[in-house]
């Protein structure tokens, strides 16, 4: 699913299913028929989630690498990473990670504390890249196929607890 968010977003609408379901013959060889159409659904569904439509189908960068200092609780901290889909829009800067886990939480309030870091460390980045823009980071869960944005706030307590 990972690398077929990271292709399709460039593809016709009407295309997609045909592509991705030629791309998954090819590339998941001991699937069953079962688990590539339920992968197909999967795909579907988060490229018809409109939570995902400024993410995927936008100007969006797969795989944006990113780098640079920033200054947390009076030290340098080094960022350094990929982000999975990156989109700068005129309302905000989009960022979401693809989290492939089989354990997916159920609320947002049970995503574990290293992904938070994770995307609180790219956001404060980007917010130096950005100034004055509203970051936004989601996780996507894969195997779900579900979205979950991660607040402000969180990632803010998650920073604050960190570097003191």
């Amino acid at each position: 699913i990972h690398a077929l968010l990271q292709h399709l977003p460039g593809i016709d609408p009407g295309e997609r299913d045909d592509v991705a379901a030629r791309w998954l013959e090819r590339q998941a060889i001991g699937w069953s028929p079962a688990e590539r159409r339920r992968t197909l659904e999967q795909i579907s569904a988060l490229l018809d989630d409109p939570v995902m439509q400024p993410l995927l189908l936008g100007e969006g960068r797969s795989e944006a690498q990113i780098a640079g200092t920033i200054q947390l609780g009076g030290q340098n901290v080094m960022v350094a990473g990929q982000i999975d889909r990156l989109v700068v829009l005129d309302e905000a800067v989009l960022v979401a990670d693809y989290k492939t886990s089989r354990h997916v939480p159920s609320d947002v309030r049970d995503v574990p504390q290293a992904h938070v870091m994770q995307l609180a460390l790219y956001r404060a980045l980007l917010q130096q890249i950005y100034p004055g823009e509203a970051v936004r980071c989601m996780l996507v869960w894969t195997v779900t196929a579900t979205v979950m944005e991660i607040g402000a706030d969180r990632m803010d307590q998650c920073l604050e607890s960190r570097y003191r």
